[in-house]
């Protein structure tokens, strides 16, 4: 089924001869859909980065990404028997407006292709979405989305690294995240297969931030730093590290909880702002960026809530001006005077802001709304402790204050 897509992909696309084919020139895995790199079979031209998405319902969910960046999404599946030829196809998103395209059926394989591309409005929507909705002859399908905002940027960067090889320019094999199965919630009832195992370029080892939240030694972070980790350990700035439990995970809203067996101080642990960030407030960002590169002793740098809202008008997020690189993740944000107000979460993706608007962006990143991190931490009964209005303090103050509940995350897979 794999090898008759990969041939009808190409035909479809009119990219090459009838006669020839794609092959798979490099795998990996990504937020638990199985990708590749496809290239002709006869010059060995770099086509396409595309990742698969299998349900238990016996569909297949494809997203393609071209050498010159068009998108395309498609479906597939062996019980399909429809006729060959342009389909009228519906969809949507999170429940949202149904929307109308015309798509490709090849009725020998199944698989059903409509290209995307010319509209990025539609690969935001595809990013931040949970549920996509599809129509097709009669027959509707639900698929639920994980990972897709991962997606899309990795797919990015397979193209971007791929063809700067082919110009001679030195890169590296794009980097996969451990899995995150994908699933449906309809006709399939959906539990993906599992993966084929993962990329050879899976890091063996990877770091992040992460802070304490109890005396009991509760430390909150994202779900993403510790993800497929066989074993995690912390350690604060001149301590040694110490193994932890993980308790709990929200993959939707990238959090963790892990738990080490040490109790803290009452000056150890970060307190929670009641009031709301309004735009335009300083914050502060500490945190582990570049581990084995930048200090071991643990980084601050401040910056501007620019936004109350992320990518989309996602309002779970916070856009901040503070710089932010990897490590960071799972950092606490801070307010003026210490308290936090978040929890780091990314940057915007460079390479995909530029497919989608043309700029190289500045200073766009991202935080969880601490109110968010709240609602994982009560709906699993972790203890935690909130601040009233204090004075403001400056930045070293803010640091001193930051390093005694800021952790260092190192995982181990």
């Amino acid at each position: 089924m794999a090898r008759l897509i990969i041939v009808l992909l190409g035909l479809w696309l009119g990219s090459m001869p009838a006669a020839a084919e794609l092959v798979k020139l490099h795998d990996f895995d990504v937020a638990g859909w199985e990708a590749a790199v496809y290239g002709d079979t006869e010059t060995g031209r770099f086509d396409n980065c595309m990742a698969t998405g299998r349900y238990e319902g016996g569909v297949d969910f494809h997203v393609i990404v071209f050498r010159d960046y068009r998108w395309a999404l498609g479906f597939s599946s062996t019980r399909w028997n429809l006729r060959r030829g342009e389909i009228r196809l519906g969809y949507r998103f999170d429940e949202g407006q149904w929307f109308s395209t015309e798509a490709y059926m090849e009725s020998l394989g199944g698989l059903v292709l409509w290209d995307m591309a010319s509209d990025p409005a539609q690969v935001a929507l595809f990013r931040r979405s949970r549920v996509m909705d599809i129509s097709i002859a009669q027959r509707s399908y639900s698929f639920k989305l994980t990972g897709t905002a991962r997606l899309v940027s990795t797919l990015s960067q397979c193209v971007k690294i791929v063809t700067d090889a082919e110009k001679g320019k030195v890169a590296e094999k794009p980097a996969a995240p451990a899995p995150v199965k994908p699933r449906t919630k309809t006709a399939a009832k959906a539990k993906p297969s599992a993966a084929n195992g993962k990329a050879e370029s899976e890091p063996r080892s990877s770091s992040g931030t992460g802070f304490i939240v109890s005396k009991s030694g509760h430390i909150l972070t994202n779900q993403h730093v510790v993800q497929g980790c066989t074993s995690i350990s912390v350690s604060r700035t001149g301590d040694i590290a110490r193994p932890v439990e993980l308790l709990r995970t929200d993959i939707t809203n990238d959090l963790a909880v892990l738990k080490m067996e040490a109790t803290a101080a009452d000056d150890e642990i970060a307190r929670f702002r009641t009031r709301s960030m309004r735009a335009g407030e300083t914050i502060a960002a500490y945190g582990f960026p570049l581990a084995g590169t930048l200090s071991a002793s643990g980084n601050i740098v401040s910056g501007n809530v620019t936004s109350l809202a992320g990518l989309s008008d996602d309002v779970r997020l916070l856009q901040i001006s503070a710089p932010v690189q990897p490590g960071n993740s799972g950092g606490p944000l801070m307010d003026n005077s210490g308290a936090v107000v978040g929890i780091v979460n990314g940057k915007l993706n460079d390479l995909a802001a530029i497919e989608a608007s043309g700029s190289l962006p500045q200073n766009v990143n991202f935080s969880i709304k601490a109110n968010v991190g709240l609602n994982f931490l009560d709906a699993h009964s972790i203890p935690y402790e909130t601040v009233n209005e204090t004075a403001a303090l400056d930045l070293p103050a803010i640091a001193d204050k930051a390093r005694k509940f800021t952790v260092f995350i190192a995982c181990r897979r």
